[in-house]
């Protein structure tokens, strides 16, 4: 999960509720903001990273056997810029294989880039 705050914290817990045993990762530039107490309280693992080292996100992901990946949610409050993370994610993970495909959840807050 990229981009959390506050206001996402809600989303994470449903989240949480319905993962199905993978872990539940969360990418925190400031692993001391004030929502990431109540984060680990609901299961996420917290990723002290700059949430645009998408190499550094991608190798988080990769596995012998391909990725880990099952979904990426981007809840930034900039919607270009969680398009971007989730492209450029796409782009460093190249065609390692999967589990299947991955659901993808991007915050766009207006309705022309929807």
């Amino acid at each position: 999960m990229l981009g959390l705050d506050e206001a996402g914290l809600p989303l994470l817990g449903a989240l949480a509720a319905r993962r199905d045993g993978g872990a539940l990762a969360v990418v925190a530039e400031d692993p001391a903001a004030s929502w990431v107490a109540a984060a680990r309280r609901l299961g996420a693992r917290i990723v002290s990273l700059n949430r645009d080292d998408h190499d550094g996100l991608a190798a988080l992901l990769r596995r012998r056997d391909g990725t880990a990946l099952r979904s990426v949610t981007a809840l930034g409050p900039a919607p270009s810029a969680n398009i971007a993370a989730v492209e450029a994610l796409r782009a460093s993970l190249g065609g390692t294989a999967g589990r299947g495909p991955v659901r993808v959840l991007v915050r766009i807050d207006d309705p022309w880039q929807a």
